[in-house]
């Protein structure tokens, strides 16, 4: 695909989701079947399908939001976790981005279903898989970004750690990046408040609550809107969208010097 090609290239996401069809346990678009699973599930596959670690009620709800912004056609997504590669080759049937990048900390391959999709469906050279890249390392996120990309993103994706020592680093580094309007996806921010977790057995028990980095957020945009224009808050996925000031130095930017609080009297 030529780079230089404009918007009018790229298929307008508002028609994509009329074209999702929905199974039992299955989602199709284009052709490509999705198999709609939960992390742990037996990788019982056809050579033709994708492992899709999503619901239905969390998709849709993904396409609701989207649906209402037919205009949002980003030429360039960055996405943090891979795993079996579904989420990637969904995101780029939807918009058809002439640049889509995706790194995971694993280290692993694509398997073998991701890669009988890229030969099929993807245009060449578009879509690239790094593993082993460690989200809350600044330095190497930004490195990565700006030299993969060729250009400012226009969709950022964290379905990755979804711990604070993870998404704050790499949420502070990449959100400058991002172009005006832009929207930074971030995916099961509110498991900190669902049952179970406060259980010592529970995975992410030691780690830090996502919904400090939200709550921070949702208080920028009053301070900071040219920061962070707005964020749209749903029990599984949060949307911030950028706002047009420029940010000089990524590795510095923290979303708390962007807040002025009352101080509280007693």
């Amino acid at each position: 695909m030529d780079e230089s090609a404009g918007p009018s290239l790229v298929r307008a996401a508002g028609s994509v989701w009329n074209r999702v069809v929905w199974d039992e346990d299955r989602m199709r678009l284009d052709g490509q079947v999705f198999r709609l699973e939960e992390v742990g599930t037996p990788p019982a596959v056809a050579p033709e399908e994708l492992r899709f670690f999503k619901n239905r009620a969390f998709v849709e709800s993904l396409m609701g939001f989207f649906r209402l912004r037919p205009e949002f056609q980003p030429q360039r997504i960055l996405e943090m976790g891979i795993w079996e590669g579904g989420s990637v080759a969904f995101w780029n049937q939807v918009f058809r981005p002439l640049r889509h990048v995706a790194f995971d900390l694993a280290q692993r391959e694509d398997s073998p279903e991701f890669r009988t999709w890229a030969s099929r469906r993807a245009e060449p050279g578009s879509v690239e898989t790094i593993w082993g890249v460690d989200q809350s390392d600044r330095s190497v996120v930004l490195d990565l970004a700006r030299g993969k990309l060729r250009g400012a993103p226009d969709l950022i994706i964290d379905d990755a750690a979804h711990i604070l020592e993870c998404l704050q680093p790499a949420f502070e580094t990449l959100f400058p990046l991002l172009r005006p309007g832009g929207i930074y996806l971030i995916e099961d921010w509110s498991w900190a408040h669902r049952a179970g977790a406060q259980d010592d057995d529970h995975f992410w028990r030691p780690y830090g609550d996502p919904t400090r980095l939200i709550f921070e957020l949702v208080e920028a945009v009053a301070t900071s809107g040219d920061i962070v224009a707005s964020v749209h808050l749903d029990p599984d996925w949060v949307a911030i969208e950028r706002g047009p000031r420029r940010i000089d130095d990524p590795l510095r930017f923290r979303v708390n010097e962007h807040i002025v609080r009352r101080e509280t009297r007693r």
